[in-house]
């Protein structure tokens, strides 16, 4: 009887976590991301051609590069707003305390929730992969799409865990807007601040270095995802054996990067009350 029960309760937990996935994910189809993907992807063409008439040598790769930095910045752009407004407003119309009141622990909303983002982001970043296909070729574009997934991926977490943090858009959106360009430019800042210009020998200019290490030691990777280096090779037909024999390393530090961000939202969500 015991063991009938359990089964009989992990069942609706598992059919509540996929209605609220399912539900998630519609909520992202039946908006504007469609039509703002629809649009992104056109300014993308559009950028393709305009490269296409301006570069005089080796305008595959340049196309390629170029615009596959336009699709990543903006397929970032568009998912963390559309998560963070989502998950407000969500929050600001009861309708996570009206689910929360059912006999549904919290966690299970919350992986609903973030396996209908995910589930976002993998349209979207294949979405971003059609443009390239044809100026970057099959090996580069699915190498750099697999990056800018795990990219995405991450950023969808970050997401949820800074709108139950924060629980307002402007301070979630501004947020992640720091913490994603930091992430970014975290290997540049990190070799000016090892080679300065002028180095007056101070305190700051030797400890700086070793502050950015620790900073660059919570931040993920992203400068090594999705790089155009990846569709510039793959457009001049060069091969790409070693940026596919990094990517499972990257991708276990991405997962688990997404994982504590998990448990974090989880943490954060549980000591809420309603």
């Amino acid at each position: 009887m015991v063991g009938r029960r359990q089964a009989t309760y992990y069942q609706v937990m598992h059919s509540q976590l996929w209605a609220i996935a399912r539900y998630t994910l519609l909520e992202h189809l039946r908006g504007r991301m469609a039509a703002s993907a629809l649009f992104v992807l056109t300014a993308a063409l559009i950028l393709s051609r305009l490269l296409d008439g301006v570069a005089v040598t080796e305008a595959a790769a340049l196309q390629a590069t170029l615009t596959g930095a336009w699709l990543r910045l903006a397929m970032v752009i568009l998912l963390s707003s559309a998560i963070i407004v989502s998950q407000v407003r969500e929050a600001g119309d009861r309708t996570r305390d009206w689910l929360l009141a059912f006999p549904m622990p919290r966690s299970v909303w919350l992986g609903g929730r973030l396996l209908g983002h995910a589930a976002a982001a993998g349209l979207l970043a294949l979405c971003a992969m059609l443009p390239l296909l044809g100026t970057a070729g099959v090996a580069g574009t699915l190498l750099w799409g697999a990056g800018l997934c795990l990219e995405l991926l991450v950023c969808t977490c970050m997401a949820v865990f800074l709108s139950i943090s924060l629980t307002q858009a402007p301070a979630a959106l501004l947020g992640l807007a720091g913490w994603y360009l930091l992430s970014r430019s975290m290997a540049a800042l990190q070799l000016v601040a090892a080679a300065p210009l002028l180095d007056d020998g101070t305190a700051f200019m030797h400890l700086s270095p070793w502050v950015l290490k620790g900073i660059a030691f919570l931040l993920p990777r992203f400068d090594l995802l999705s790089q155009g280096t990846d569709l510039s090779r793959g457009a001049l037909g060069l091969a790409t054996v070693t940026a596919w024999a990094a990517l499972p390393a990257l991708a276990l530090q991405m997962l688990v990067y997404a994982g504590l961000l998990v448990c974090a939202s989880q943490v954060d969500l549980a000591r809420r009350e309603w």
